[in-house]
Order: structure tokens, then sequence, then C-alpha cells
């Protein structure tokens, strides 16, 4: 578990039995690459499961990990974002990494990608009103470049329309800004996503991603990317200087995590283009991003704070 807040001031607190409002928060789509989301911290802190790389369609999907994880937020209270390969999607006619003995038997059929959506929509509905918003990863763009449809877009239609859900579509990249309120206090948090880009680096684990991102993004209390299926959560800490009672220096942190995926492609090891790469195995899972607010004194003026606590959520094999 990682804990800390804006300023740098780290705390550890255990998310167990934390007292979530399910009545505190709502979501709006500002355009296609921004969502404001407004919450009230007066009577409890502020829950999230942040995944990606679902590949909901491979056969190696551990959906038995990522139902649990599903139902674990939901009986939590949490919200649930995803951040990009949904779907794994590259079984159509024109992809060339297409290989029939890679489809689940449920999507064998003239109408592949519509069977690959439908039964999206009806496993995940369930947990539809639990799911702020979903992404583009590389994966639906791909299916996009090549058969001219958007796979993502018509699970999200379909299962808003089925449920009466409200999740929103974002892009590949994009913001979700805060709007948060305590006591009387008002304040903003960003986070900025990105699916992301290049390969992971078997010894940086795509961490060089994270620092070149760093240099061209400002004003993101946190960095989310998946993509490269790794796991990590760390800090990269900014100097300012901050005009209030007296002039004094902060060091500002922006959260980096790198949410891994629900894709076991190594199993036992013994076989498959994962292994023939010297690809290692991956974890299964996502990240909890656990938000609420302190009161702090900042160079004589009296401020309120996000106060993050990051946790794992890892299914093991």
């Amino acid at each position: 578990m990682i804990a800390g807040n804006t300023y740098w001031q780290n705390e550890s607190h255990s998310t167990t039995g934390i007292n979530i409002d399910k009545h505190a928060f709502n979501t709006m789509k500002v355009n296609t690459n921004i969502i404001h989301t407004k919450v009230n911290f007066d009577h409890g802190r502020y829950l999230s499961l942040l995944i990606s790389d679902i590949h909901f369609d491979n056969p190696k999907c551990r959906r038995d990990i990522l139902k649990n994880h599903l139902e674990t937020a939901v009986e939590r209270g949490a919200k649930i974002r995803i951040n990009g390969d949904f779907f794994c999607i590259m079984q159509g006619k024109y992809d060339k990494r297409a290989s029939k003995d890679q489809l689940r038997p449920e999507h064998v059929g003239p109408n592949y990608f519509d069977l690959v959506v439908d039964e999206a929509i009806e496993w995940f509905t369930p947990f539809a009103h639990h799911i702020e918003w979903i992404s583009y990863g590389n994966h639906e763009t791909s299916v996009m470049k090549r058969n001219e449809i958007d796979v993502l877009k018509r699970f999200v239609d379909g299962i808003n329309a089925k449920t009466g859900s409200s999740i929103k579509l974002g892009g590949y990249g994009g913001w979700e800004c805060f709007s948060v309120t305590k006591g009387g206090h008002s304040s903003k948090f960003n986070l900025k996503y990105m699916h992301g880009f290049g390969g992971g680096g078997p010894v940086t684990k795509g961490t060089i991603q994270h620092s070149r991102m760093q240099t061209m993004v400002n004003n993101a209390d946190v960095l989310w990317m998946g993509h490269v299926h790794e796991l990590y959560i760390m800090a990269s800490v900014k100097e300012s200087a901050h005009f209030g009672k007296s002039l004094h220096i902060r060091h500002n942190v922006s959260w980096d995590i790198r949410t891994p995926t629900y894709k076991d492609e190594f199993i036992d090891g013994s076989h498959g283009w994962h292994i023939e790469r010297g690809a290692p195995p991956k974890i299964i899972g996502g990240i909890w991003m656990d938000m609420g607010w302190k009161r702090i004194q900042r160079g004589g003026d009296d401020v309120v704070v996000s106060d993050f606590v990051f946790s794992p959520c890892v299914g093991y094999i």
C-alpha cells in the first residue's frame, strides 16, 4: 500500500471498512477527452478500482479473477475506471494476427464482432452502474482502422441502453477533472489517463514512458497508463514557489501509476508467442485508488489537500 497527498506528506491508512457515501458524487462528460466528476467528502472517502488491458474476449483472459475484483468493487461501493484494451478483438477477417484457434467457442460465427460485443454487454451488466468510464486502447483503434467499426462505442451504447447506466466513453488519452468539497472548502484534482505506447522493457517495465509523459503533462495529480501489462506506483516530485501568507516552496507530487492486465499469456511457460520472445509472467489485476482529504499547514496557510492511498488489487495464479 502506498499513501500520500498532493504535497508529499506521506501517511499510511487502511482501506478496510472505509465509509463511502454513494450519493456524494456525480460525473459528466465535457467533451471527447475530458470527464468532470464532482465529489463531496463530508460523508467519507472516494474509492475507485483502476483497471486496463482486460482483453475480455481472449481465451487467456482470467475472467474468474476479473469477476472477483469487480464483485469486490461493488461490495466496497467503489467506482470502476477502465483505461483501454477492454477487448482483444484480433480475430477479424482483415487482421493479420488472426488465428481461429484463439477464438472462444461463443465467438465463432459469421458475425464475429457482434458476438463479442453482445457477450460483453451481458457479462458486464451486473457491474454497469459502478463503471464510470472506459477508454480506448490500441486493440480497439486497430479494429477501427482495419474494419471501420467502433466496437468500444457499440459496447458502451449497448450496455447503457440495456441497463440505464451512464458509462462515459473517453479517448485514447484524456483527463478526469475532479471538483472536490469538504466542510465548506473546495479544490481541484486532475487525473491524466493515457493507454500507453511503446514496450515495457524487462528491466524498466515502462517507467521511462512515465518520465517522458511528465515532461509534457502539467497539473496532473495522477498520471495513469496501462498497455505494457506491468504494475507499479511511483511519485514524481516537482518544486514550485507559492504565494500565500508568505512566499514559500512547495513540493508537488504527481503519482505515476501503471495498471497491468487480466490476460495470462505465460500460463505454464511451455509454449506460445509470449514464451518464445522470452517474456515473463505478468501480474493479473489492477490498482485501488482511495481518495480523501485532510487539513495541513503550508507556509502559514491553512489548506485542505487531497489524500491518496494506492494499493494493488492482484489475482494470484
